[in-house]
């Protein structure tokens, strides 16, 4: 498979035009569809939850902000868990 540039895709579209280029793009996609259906499932799934919810990881990254508990933890392993480590250290030491 051959390397995807702004370029090639450039000279492609003016060689093809418009239509012939784009029903190109169509039949590309719905073979890879249909040749992979559970990989397209899951695109579909993190591209909604990304869309919906603000981020690809929701789990990862509300955990320890008050979202979603950290069970079984300290308040400091769950913030730093969640990428939290540069707040206040003195004031969860508390």
């Amino acid at each position: 498979m051959a390397r995807v540039t702004i370029y090639g895709e450039v000279r492609r579209y003016v060689q093809l035009g418009e239509s012939a280029f784009m029903d190109e793009k169509w039949n590309k996609a719905t073979t890879f569809i249909a040749a992979h259906p559970k990989l397209e499932l899951r695109l579909t799934r993190d591209r909604f939850v990304a869309m919906w919810l603000g981020t690809p990881h929701p789990f990862r990254d509300f955990s320890g902000v008050g979202l979603i508990p950290c069970e079984n933890q300290s308040a400091r392993q769950c913030r730093r868990r969640a990428g939290h480590a540069s707040w206040d250290r003195r004031a969860l030491d508390t």
